[in-house]
């Protein structure tokens, strides 16, 4: 008799900035919204702090939201872009979400800017332009709560752009079959 053992996924989250200690009591520290919204078991690295894991101990990783950006010349972020151009090089499933977006762009050959017109603040609708079989259930516009002032402006070699905006036309995209950006509708806020 043989027995099949289901291997569960390890995902690392890679945490780039801190919660302000007095907003943290009603909406919690980035790894509790972010267990609650992927309703995925991860362990958390504070990548801002100079924590990172090893690429081997992990199948995936996510990357969160900053207040920085992705073009600062700070340590943490110069040290992320390359963790983040290793991961993609070996095959690695990353999934950005916010300033993880842009990180992905910015370290695998891709660019990212200061929007001219200011910040994008508030809930946005996004019209999906790609369609593929894990988008379950595949909706053609979502809303995304919104608060930044950097775009990519250039899509890595290998980019496709799966939604846009009137105001940020590319709002989500994949990079190969292992690199996406996170589609988050504002559903998954309530």
């Amino acid at each position: 008799m043989q027995v099949k053992i289901k291997r569960i996924m390890k995902n690392a989250l890679l945490v780039c900035d801190h919660v302000p200690k007095h907003l943290q009591k009603e909406h919690g520290t980035y790894p509790e919204m972010f267990r609650n919204l992927f309703k995925l078991p991860m362990n958390e690295f504070y990548v801002c702090d100079g924590e990172f894991p090893s690429l081997d101990d992990y199948d995936a990783f996510i990357c969160t939201g900053s207040g920085y950006s992705v073009y600062d010349e700070v340590s943490w972020i110069l040290e992320l872009q390359e963790f983040t151009r290793k991961s993609y090089q070996a095959g690695g499933k990353f999934i950005g979400v916010c300033f993880g977006h842009q990180l992905i762009a910015e370290s695998v050959g891709g660019k990212v800017e200061r929007l001219d017109a200011g910040f994008l603040i508030g809930i946005h609708t996004f019209e999906m332009i790609r369609q593929y079989n894990w988008m379950e259930p595949f909706e053609q516009e979502y809303n995304a709560l919104m608060f930044c002032q950097d775009q990519v402006v250039k899509l890595p070699e290998m980019g496709e752009v799966l939604a846009k905006s009137p105001l940020c036309p590319v709002g989500a995209f994949r990079v190969s079959e292992h690199f996406l950006d996170c589609i988050i509708h504002k559903s998954d806020f309530t």
